[in-house]
């Protein structure tokens, strides 16, 4: 249960207009990069050692730290290759396992073959060896790796899944940590691709999709086969993802969304084809997860995300716990990355939308805290903005909820405004601190996320409404939330700008196309352009025909090309700044290729930035500081001189 919650000041002075303000201080964009410094921290299982987990150099790196409550002085470090990080574990005392995913490019710069490797990081001896190695298709590489069980009792092995000869469906497989030796234990089903064991590392269910629903398979351990337990009423009638804590081989813990459309938790016999009780339903948004205690053998906490993420507790010495904790870092919102009640040290994780992340370690007997990696020292000196949850209604009637930032500058002229989509587009934006907002807002700039129809965690009758409405009605829920703002804030119709990246960045294209008239300007990164060769990257899933029927609905070839950013080019009128990184293997760089070659043929103002070696996510922080610095640039041009 390792949730880590991970992502302009200029005064507009009207000719006519003599006004006096309140400036906040400019926050240097080194400062707020480095607000993503530290990743993850993770304790060892004897609790003597702890990693931190940094991705924001050109090479993620480990270093390895003594327990600060005891006095064993312990540093290390290790650099990882130029790879895009898929997970890293302890598995015992003093080691972890890391895998990622390494690109081999043709002489061009293309990407041309996937490889994940597997490395053990072996604290005694202070050294870093791969011993597993193969080659994977996109889909794959795209996907996280999965440690399915340390095996703590086998000094030299580990369960992993993954599929062999750049097959889609996974096989469960046991790895000599040392030789890479491997056992086939289960060969791939398919439609499945997430696999689940036992505490005891015994294979317990596996579940994917086909073109028509999801798919489950449970073993029979007294037939000694899987059985489909598809046609249940618990995941026939709802969207359904079996919970990995808490399962036995009879019972399992599930998310489902049967009745009413919100996801809730369930405790589900499997072996009697039974629910046997609901153990979590939130009125307003989906259930997620839960905290399992198999000391106790029940459920501890579960959570869900109202604007960010909270606990909801079934046992009172976690909910003391979580609250003594909130009250010792000044009522932030934390999170126990590592918790158990055998567990002498506590690693605490705590930030609200005005502090990034900082990384704690608990000591209970003594309830000591030390700060361990902190990202929010980079501001510390700084006002950041608050970020508000607010709602406006869509054309339609739906109700979008939305995160509104303003600037800390005092004005009563009217202020530059962006539009800021996220990607996904099947994900969520939270309350949590975002520094594209937090600079943008302080270089002056009202910041307004809206959780467009199709957002996750309002229930699955909102995400279904965004069906078929791709460069439709989740595009006019943008639309409606501009002409929210100009309504009811202090902002300038005439100066404003939709930026967004991948899906985002789509949605930021597919804006200027639909409403040339509402914006000023458009900053796309990593987007989807051509719904064709987006759809290509799925031909190899059963599922192909339903993620058409998602995106577009009918999946003709007008319909297509009338979604495509690429093939609408000559409708935009105002300036485009494109940017992608050439090692992105979510969305491929072509995408912006033909953007570019688009917006170029038919004479459009344009800009477009090729960031050598960088990835999806914008993690590597000399690409951050180049794209954050002409995006400021673009906007102060567009918008804000």
């Amino acid at each position: 249960m390792k949730k880590l919650a991970l992502i302009l000041v200029l005064l507009i002075i009207s000719p006519w207009v003599v006004i006096s303000s309140t400036f906040s201080q400019e926050i240097p964009i080194d400062n707020l990069i480095e607000t993503s410094k530290y990743n993850a921290v993770s304790i060892s299982p004897d609790q003597e050692k702890y990693f931190i987990l940094s991705l924001s150099s050109g090479q993620p790196k480990v270093w390895i730290k003594g327990n600060p409550f005891k006095t064993n002085d312990i540093n290390l470090e290790y650099s990882l290759p130029i790879s895009l990080l898929s997970n890293i574990a302890w598995i015992n005392n003093d080691q972890l396992i890391v895998a990622y995913t390494v690109l081999e490019k043709n002489s061009r710069g293309t990407v041309k073959k996937y490889f994940r490797e597997w490395a053990l990081i072996d604290t005694n001896i202070n050294n870093i060896n791969v011993f597993l190695k193969y080659e994977v298709n996109r889909v794959v590489a795209n996907q996280p790796a999965t440690l399915l069980h340390a095996l703590p009792e086998d000094d030299d092995h580990i369960l992993i899944s993954h599929p062999v000869k750049k097959k889609l469906y996974p096989s469960l497989h046991k790895v000599n940590i040392i030789t890479g030796d491997s056992e086939l234990v289960l060969k791939e089903r398919e439609p499945v691709l997430s696999w689940v064991v036992d505490k005891d590392g015994t294979p317990l269910l596996g579940y994917g999709n086909d073109d028509e629903k999801q798919v489950l398979l449970i073993y029979d351990h007294d037939a000694e086969k899987f059985r489909d337990y598809s046609d249940q009423p618990l995941f026939e009638s709802g969207n359904f993802a079996p919970l990995t804590n808490g399962v036995t081989n009879e019972t399992m813990f599930v998310s489902s969304s049967v009745s009413h459309g919100r996801k809730k938790i369930y405790h589900y016999d499997y072996k009697r084809k039974r629910i046997l009780s609901k153990v979590f339903e939130h009125p307003k948004v989906d259930a997620q997860d839960i905290i399992y205690s198999y000391q106790q053998e029940k459920v501890v906490a579960a959570l869900y995300v109202d604007n960010t993420m909270q606990y909801e507790f079934f046992d009172e010495n976690l909910e003391n716990l979580h609250n003594k904790l909130s009250e010792m870092i000044n009522g932030k919102n934390i999170f126990l990355s590592s918790y158990g009640e055998n567990q002498d040290y506590v690693v605490v994780s705590a930030s609200n939308e005005v502090s990034p992340i900082d990384f704690y370690i608990y000591e209970r007997k003594t309830e000591g805290l030390k700060l361990v990696a902190s990202n929010s020292i980079a501001v510390e000196n700084y006002e950041l903005a608050d970020v508000n949850p607010i709602t406006y209604f869509s054309r339609d009637g739906l109700e979008i909820h939305s995160y509104l930032t303003r600037p800390k500058t005092k004005t009563d002229e009217l202020l530059p405004a962006v539009i800021l989509p996220h990607g996904g587009p099947w994900v969520r934006d939270t309350q949590d601190y975002n520094e594209w907002v937090q600079l943008l807002a302080n270089r002056g700039y009202v910041v307004l996320q809206p959780n467009f129809r199709g957002s996750t965690g309002y229930g699955n009758i909102f995400v279904n409404m965004s069906q078929g409405e791709w460069g439709g009605k989740m595009q006019d829920d943008l639309t409606d939330g501009v002409k929210w703002l100009v309504r009811n804030e202090n902002v300038d119709p005439e100066k404003i700008c939709i930026v967004g990246g991948s899906y985002g960045g789509y949605a930021a294209l597919m804006g200027v196309v639909k409403d040339p008239d509402l914006y000023k300007c458009a900053i796309s990164f990593a987007p989807v352009t051509d719904l064709k060769s987006y759809f290509d990257t799925f031909k190899i899933l059963p599922e192909k025909g339903m993620i058409k029927n998602r995106v577009v609905g009918n999946p003709s070839k007008g319909n297509i090309n009338e979604k495509s950013p690429n093939k609408q080019a000559k409708k935009i009128k105002v300036p485009i700044f494109l940017v992608h990184g050439n090692s992105d293997i979510r969305v491929e760089i072509k995408h912006s290729h033909m953007m570019d070659r688009a917006l170029k043929k038919a004479k459009k103002d344009y800009e477009f930035l090729e960031l050598e070696s960088g990835t999806h996510f914008l993690l590597q922080k000399h690409h951050k500081k180049i794209f954050f610095e002409k995006m400021i640039t673009f906007l102060q041009t567009h918008i804000g001189e």
